[in-house]
């Protein structure tokens, strides 16, 4: 939708006048990168917001944050969803270098990074896969690395969910005899996925230069055909945590020359997807943060240049539409924002279709809009014996809002002991990244009205996208340097691990109400 507004006015005030749907997720501070708008008409001088968040092709074409600008001319503009440029698609919070080029030399097309052959064809473009293999949903993006762009999507259910929703039961079910089942559901998934963009784009397979995969560990286990059989007995070992590199073509069906880089992890469940994450914020600050990766199994990273302290916690998989009623994966059609206006719910859904089930993001609004509008109180309960109906079928119980609860109190369990143990206080941390599911779509203010992050957080928390992919995505353009960090964080690393806590039951208790502290 096309927005005209005079000189001399704010663009977030003309928004949040003009359009209910525009949400402003960390309530217009410069610090999401979300609220983006492209001007069509007059002239938007880019300023240092714009420039942390958007890469020059896009600033070029008129690409802005809308938060952090006051016209000085006349302007026409539209608002965003999504961009095509790798560098906004995966929330990259750290400028990446991008150091390929191509040379061509009789007909054959070549590939460089940084000056060294690496790749050739008779093509004239190359491309790479970032995969991030949640437990509930996959989520993949084709690049073109020469260009810098997004040239092709895909996000799905994973196809193990039949198996479980959770990793344990992924581990039991791996240990009984079927992990040569879990690995070919996970493959051919992906496999899937990517034959079906490439068709769609026209592309050809000879294209492909690398596939980067992230996920937990048990995921990356799995999809690599190794038995995770350790990590659901104690000590809970993993197989493998650091990084592996193999020939596309000893695990897809189809032939490539490309290779497969799946990402390290730190401990068996604490994995591939937060070691990503933390990729995602480049040079590590000297200042202490928080990363939240927030999927079934919650990865938690509290630290800075000198160390990290990392736990998963058992979120259950609520947070991803998982043991929810009408839960959904982030896929087309799920219902990712909801507000509550007296007796009319409110919604959208991913790709504006018709609902088809709740994902992460809209079950945390309407938890925090149920609280809000006093439909439920603290501990859970519904001040009316009913469902909360919202389109045909699709429905929010009392069970499911248990659900919720055991998630947040998981959360904020886990990151009151990280704090404790860093002996520091929560005015000690700088900024807190939310990612996984709910870092694409969730609303702060929501998360933060529900206390599952402090509240004296609030201004200093940070949607930050799916940083599981951000990560794959710059594994694919600096391989060899992101590897090596990989291992530098590993080394700085210290697990801390709930369930050998004798405080953790009461913190978790008490962290069960749903209520902004």
């Amino acid at each position: 939708m096309k927005y005209q507004i005079e000189k001399g006015k704010s663009i977030k005030d003309f928004l949040i006048k003009e359009d209910n749907n525009v949400e402003f997720l960390c309530n217009g501070n410069g610090i999401c990168g979300k609220c983006l708008i492209k001007v069509t008409r007059g002239d938007l001088v880019p300023n240092d917001y714009d420039r942390q968040f958007i890469c020059e092709e896009d600033l070029e074409n008129g690409i802005r944050l809308s938060c952090k600008h006051e016209t000085t001319e006349d302007i026409e503009f539209e608002w965003l969803n999504s961009l095509n440029s790798a560098y906004i698609e995966a929330k990259t919070i750290v400028k990446y270098e991008n150091n390929f080029n191509i040379k061509e030399i009789d007909n054959r097309f070549i590939l460089l990074e940084k000056d060294e052959e690496i790749f050739s064809n008779d093509l004239g473009y190359f491309v790479g896969i970032a995969v991030d293999i949640g437990t509930t949903t996959i989520a993949l993006r084709v690049i073109d690395l020469v260009k810098d762009k997004v040239i092709g999507e895909k996000n799905i259910l994973n196809s193990q969910k039949k198996y479980g929703a959770d990793v344990i039961s992924r581990i039991k079910f791996a240990s009984e005899g079927g992990l040569n089942e879990l690995k070919n559901l996970v493959v051919n998934d992906i496999e899937k996925s990517i034959l079906s963009v490439f068709k769609k784009k026209s592309l050809s397979l000879d294209s492909l230069v690398r596939i980067t995969i992230s996920g937990n560990n048990v995921m990356n286990h799995i999809f690599l055909g190794v038995n995770p059989k350790k990590m659901g007995q104690i000590p809970f070992e993993p197989e493998f945590i650091n990084p592996v590199i193999k020939d596309a073509n000893s695990i897809f069906n189809f032939k490539s020359k490309a290779i497969v880089s799946v990402i390290g992890s730190f401990t068996s469940f604490v994995g591939g997807d937060i070691m990503s994450g933390i990729l995602s914020l480049g040079e590590l600050p000297e200042k202490w943060f928080l990363l939240l990766d927030l999927g079934t199994n919650g990865e938690i990273v509290l630290g800075n240049s000198k160390q990290l302290l990392v736990t998963s916690t058992a979120v259950g998989p609520a947070l991803e539409g998982g043991n929810i009623s009408s839960g959904i994966g982030c896929v087309e059609g799920a219902i990712s924002n909801i507000k509550i206006n007296g007796s009319k719910i409110e919604y959208k859904t991913i790709n504006n279709l018709e609902p088809i089930g709740i994902c992460g993001s809209g079950i945390i609004d309407l938890s925090a809009e149920l609280v809000g509008n006093k439909l439920i109180i603290p501990n859970g309960k519904f001040t009316e014996k009913k469902d909360i109906e919202i389109y045909k079928n699709i429905s929010f119980t009392q069970k499911d809002i248990r659900q919720i609860q055991y998630a947040k109190s998981a959360v904020r369990s886990g990151i009151e002991i990280l704090v404790k143990v860093a002996k520091i206080e929560y005015e000690d941390i700088d900024n807190v990244y939310l990612s996984g599911g709910l870092g694409n779509n969730a609303n702060i203010q929501n998360v933060i009205k529900l206390g599952m992050i402090p509240s004296v957080l609030k201004d200093r928390s940070i949607p930050s996208g799916n940083t599981s992919l951000a990560g794959a995505i710059l594994n694919l353009f600096a391989l060899k340097d992101t590897t090596e960090k990989m291992l530098h964080f590993q080394s700085i690393a210290k697990e801390i691990n709930l369930g050998e806590r004798k405080d953790f039951n009461e913190i978790y208790v008490s962290n069960f109400d749903l209520e902004e502290s």
